[in-house]
């Protein structure tokens, strides 16, 4: 079993407890507040974390939807945290300036990435909070769900690995089946350690 008090996933004490969300694409978090330091995961757009306390351009945080912790870029993160009500259901789409195909792309969104629905729509675009417009065919309530964890993994077919990835431009293992599982509702710890020692039950002969 891992350690309830395991570093990966539990803040210092002392923190400051402010719920802040990512307001880029997606954004690293890191092994020490430094831009080389070893991406241990990564927080995706809309996601809300917690903030322990900032230490230059970089904020210590907790993610609410795993509990990882790492360092994040504070200019990524903007408060306060609004809650979500959609989530991208495609493997990735664009964030656009206008509700419009022909509108300046501002960044991109990967499956399992959080919304904030205006509730404003034209055309095939709903407005979207801290955001802009998104392709409403690219988005799903939070409630609703995929039914098979193995056919949305195997839409990651062909992405890159990339040690600490949660998403479509580069993932790594444990990222991929949490990303898959995630997309039918069921939240899976972000290591494999993790994943093993809470959801996994042992094969017999391997």
């Amino acid at each position: 079993m891992v350690a309830e008090n395991d570093p990966r996933l539990t803040l210092p004490a002392g923190a400051l407890g402010t719920q802040m969300q990512v307001t880029a694409g997606v954004t690293a978090l890191r092994k020490a507040p430094e831009p080389d330091s070893e991406m241990v995961s990564q927080a995706l757009g809309g996601e809300i974390v917690t903030l322990h306390h900032e230490e230059g351009e970089f904020g210590l945080v907790q993610n609410r939807t795993d509990r990882y912790c790492g360092w994040a870029l504070m200019a990524a993160l903007s408060a306060p945290a609004l809650a979500p009500t959609h989530r991208v259901s495609a493997v990735r789409t664009y964030v656009y300036s206008e509700p419009s195909v022909k509108a300046a792309p501002r960044y991109m969104l990967c499956l399992g990435a959080r919304l904030v629905s205006e509730g404003i729509q034209e055309g095939n675009y709903v407005k979207c909070a801290r955001a802009g417009w998104i392709f409403h065919k690219h988005m799903a309530p939070l409630d609703q769900f995929e039914s098979d964890p193995a056919e949305v993994a195997a839409r990651f077919e062909h992405t890159p690995y990339l040690w600490g990835g949660r998403e479509s431009l580069g993932l790594d293992c444990s990222g991929l089946v949490q990303q898959a599982f995630s997309a039918c509702g069921i939240i899976l710890s972000r290591d494999s350690d993790m994943q093993a020692a809470w959801s996994g039950e042992a094969i017999d002969g391997w």
